[in-house]
């Protein structure tokens, strides 16, 4: 007959309790509407940009659409995982970060050139300066993305395999294209310079440093396994 159990065993089963499972969509509701909540009040304090009248509708319409959108797609590949699945498709949702991102930038640079009175060459002061000009978007950008990375990362702590850059990846698109909608919004530069280097910084950046910074744990991890 096989051996009792050791006292150790026998407390620890004692100890266990049960365990809640996961909800994705829960938690995907969750940051969407704490994102939002966040995004919100920062679009407000900054005012709606001050040639919205001489736009043209359409592109306008379409890219403030399309952030939105990405930021809810990306956002749900982050977290949810497919059906069957207990972790996200990371490949898929890293796929679909760089289409997204792509198409916003693209998307963003027609809404410059389609305003009237617009400007398209190389900037005459050198891309140095249209950096410096930029430096206010780019922090509110910062501001913007903080939150919804910061909550998603909390709803996936645990679920952050090796190799979970993929799915940072789509984490910080989403935040990116949260951050670009404010932007949109709010930024009357229409100079295609400053949408292409800045407003994409602030659509690229969050999803680049996070994947980044994700593959590095991981390969930490990997190399001392005692950090486990």
């Amino acid at each position: 007959s096989p051996p009792p159990p050791s006292p150790a065993l026998e407390r620890a089963l004692q100890a266990m309790r049960p365990v809640r499972t996961r909800r994705p969509r829960r938690a995907l509701a969750a940051v969407v509407i704490a994102s939002l909540a966040y995004a919100a009040p920062i679009a407000w304090g900054l005012g709606v940009r001050g040639d919205l009248r001489s736009l043209s509708v359409f592109p306008f319409v379409l890219y403030a659409a399309t952030c939105l959108a990405s930021f809810f797609l990306l956002l749900r590949l982050a977290l949810v995982p497919p059906a069957g699945q207990v972790l996200p498709a990371g490949p898929t949702a890293s796929r679909a970060a760089w289409m997204m991102m792509g198409a916003l930038i693209i998307l963003d640079v027609v809404v410059a050139v389609t305003t009237p009175d617009v400007h398209v060459g190389l900037p005459a002061d050198g891309w140095g300066h249209v950096l410096a000009a930029g430096v206010p978007c780019l922090l509110s950008a910062l501001g913007i993305v903080s939150v919804p990375i910061a909550i998603g990362l909390w709803a996936l702590r645990r679920l952050l395999p090796l190799g979970g850059w993929r799915v940072g990846l789509a984490l910080g698109g989403a935040a990116g294209a949260l951050a670009g909608l404010v932007l949109h919004l709010h930024c009357p530069m229409t100079d295609p310079a400053h949408v292409t280097l800045i407003h994409g910084a602030a659509l690229v950046v969050p999803a680049v440093v996070l994947a980044a910074a994700l593959a590095l744990g991981s390969l930490s991890r990997t190399s001392n396994p005692d950090k486990r």
